[in-house]
């Protein structure tokens, strides 16, 4: 365990993460714009976002082994290369879908590396004390690149760009660039340290053989429990703005409004929830009282509508899905006493992605099958019961040495 916290590294490992999450969420607030220009299918156009969950699920567990035993350096030198190849492949061949989506591929393989060395760099890099707070700050990652992905198409179309969608894979090219260049510079200085510690392996006769197997059971848990939440989540979150028109009857305008409030209540709980651990309350203690309140907060928002209790709702449902990721990124480093590395890291994006990808795809099967909305807010919240039964079992098996 550090004694004292190197923040160089806890920034590195935060900036790599917000890379591959801005690179992820980069598409979709000019994704109308390209269909508009291309053609692309309704369901080519979808697979541009599920690719990357696809190269998450099938690759985080292997990738994660494998920067455990040889370093995350190598890996992220690839994880740059690789965005800037799927970047520059679409801006030269957008009118082409299949080309896309192959590019597309190409950076999820990408996201995935830096989604798992990000973590577990941040991390790495923290003292005892400054762990939840290293935690927090890398669990903002993904909220993080999907409002620079939403922020440059918005200054694109205001500085009167034509197309809106091409400045941003100029800047994604050149973001790119300057990370693979700051890395060479953290690695020459040696202010980040890119070799992670090893999980600690008993000695013969040291410790109980039950200790590690109860670990691993441990952190499976916790990624089927980042499965199924990250499935509800996806779920409400990439169909809410479509639901609320279609089946509530909002405008476009209002609904875009109402869409905004969990995602900046999920920013701000992300770092919130770092003063409620360091109260002593324990990680899985908080989760299930975070998950607890997103199933209650979900319950009532279909009874209370779209007025002052369905919005104080969903800021509730907002802050508590914002506490929930925070936890569960500070889990490996208590399962592992900070020695989890990216193997532990791997399983929990590899859950994560799971759960990205079942998320839009079960709602939107669900509104084909009934031929309406009403079912899809019950499909969220059994999926939500889920997660509280899961952390309920996790909270009662873990207990943080």
């Amino acid at each position: 365990m550090r004694m004292t916290t190197n923040w160089t590294g806890i920034f590195f490992g935060f900036a790599i993460a917000v890379l591959a999450a801005f690179h992820q969420f980069k598409l979709p607030p000019v994704l109308p714009e390209m269909t508009g220009l291309y053609g692309y299918d309704t369901i080519l156009a979808g697979g541009f976002m599920s690719i990357y969950a696809v190269a998450g699920f099938l690759l985080a567990a292997p990738f994660g082994n494998r920067m455990q035993r040889h370093g995350t350096l190598p890996f992220i030198y690839l994880a740059l290369a690789l965005f800037l190849l799927g970047t520059l492949v679409t801006q030269l061949f957008p009118e082409n879908g299949t080309v896309v989506l192959t590019a597309r591929g190409i950076e999820g393989i990408a996201a995935c590396i830096l989604s798992i060395s990000g973590p577990a760099l941040a991390t790495q890099h923290a003292s005892a004390r400054d762990q939840h707070l290293a935690a927090a700050i890398t669990a903002t990652w993904v909220p993080l690149g999907a409002i620079m992905g939403a922020g440059l198409a918005f200054a694109s179309g205001t500085a009167g760009f034509d197309p809106k969608w091409s400045p941003i894979w100029s800047f994604s090219l050149v973001l790119t660039v300057l990370l693979a260049l700051l890395t060479a510079w953290y690695r020459k200085s040696e202010r980040v340290e890119f070799n992670l510690p090893k999980p600690a392996r008993r000695a013969e006769g040291d410790h109980d053989p039950w200790d590690v197997a109860k670990n691993r059971l441990l952190m499976r848990l916790t990624a089927t429990v980042f499965l199924f939440w990250a499935w509800q989540n996806l779920a409400f979150m990439t169909w809410m703005p479509s639901y609320l028109v279609s089946a509530l009857d909002l405008s476009q305008d209002r609904a875009a409004l109402v869409f905004l409030l969990p995602i900046t209540f999920i920013g701000i709980f992300n770092l919130l929830a770092v003063p409620l651990l360091r109260t002593g309350l324990s990680i899985t203690g908080l989760m299930v009282l975070a998950v607890t309140g997103q199933l209650t907060m979900l319950l009532l928002m279909p009874v209370v509508g779209t007025g002052v209790v369905g919005l104080f709702c969903l800021i509730v449902y907002g802050a508590c899905a914002g506490i929930t990721p925070t936890c569960l990124f500070n889990l490996p480093g208590s399962i592992f006493a900070n020695r989890g590395g990216t193997r532990a890291f791997g399983w929990l994006i590899t859950g994560r992605n799971f759960g990205v990808f079942c998320g839009p795809l079960s709602a939107a099967a669900i509104v084909d099958l009934t031929g309406s909305w009403q079912a899809v807010p019950w499909l969220v919240t059994a999926i939500m019961a889920v997660s509280v039964l899961l952390s309920v079992s996790l909270h009662i098996l873990h207990r943080p040495k």
